[in-house]
């Protein structure tokens, strides 16, 4: 009876939680001195290492992650929000002239936050060379993009970040 009671709970909770194979989200970036928000610093964070997601609501992508830095850092947190202009849905391609996302919904939009700052003038690019999405739930399957974002105007220290999403 015990078996049968242990082997009926593995059942449901195989069930409930996430399958043992990472979706591989990760962000790597990289801030010049003066890059604003990020100044100066750069990482690479990956699941299951780090705290890292992507997500698409309203037609906006969105990484976010957050990592300990250590005793006398804390915590620091980023997140790269993407979307099209005038709320068009993104597809695989180079998007040019993207700029501040709450500033200019009519744009291509972006907008990078590190630790609750983010600019309001950005000056930006992006590339998405994959975007793929669940047919029945559309929801996100795969996604790689790369970003170069500079705040204030285009000869502002820069911002790089590769985005991506293993399917």
């Amino acid at each position: 009876m015990g078996a049968v009671v242990l082997g009926a709970v593995a059942a449901v909770l195989a069930g409930v939680l996430p399958a043992a194979a990472d979706p591989g989200v990760s962000i790597s970036f990289d801030g010049a001195a003066g890059a604003f928000p990020v100044n100066g610093y750069g990482d690479t964070w990956e699941t299951p290492d780090q705290e890292v997601r992507i997500w698409e609501y309203d037609n906006v992508i969105t990484f976010d992650g957050d990592k300990y830095r250590g005793p006398g850092q804390g915590w620091t947190w980023l997140a790269i929000e993407l979307s099209g202009a005038d709320g068009a849905p993104l597809s695989p391609g180079t998007y040019t002239g993207v700029t501040n996302r709450y500033q200019h919904p009519e744009n291509t939009g972006i907008v990078v936050i590190r630790d609750g700052l983010a600019c309001g003038l950005d000056v930006a690019e992006f590339t998405i060379t994959t975007l793929e999405r669940d047919p029945d739930t559309g929801r996100l399957t795969a996604f790689d993009a790369e970003i170069t974002q500079r705040c204030g105007s285009p000869t502002a220290p820069v911002f790089t970040a590769t985005l991506h999403l293993a399917s």
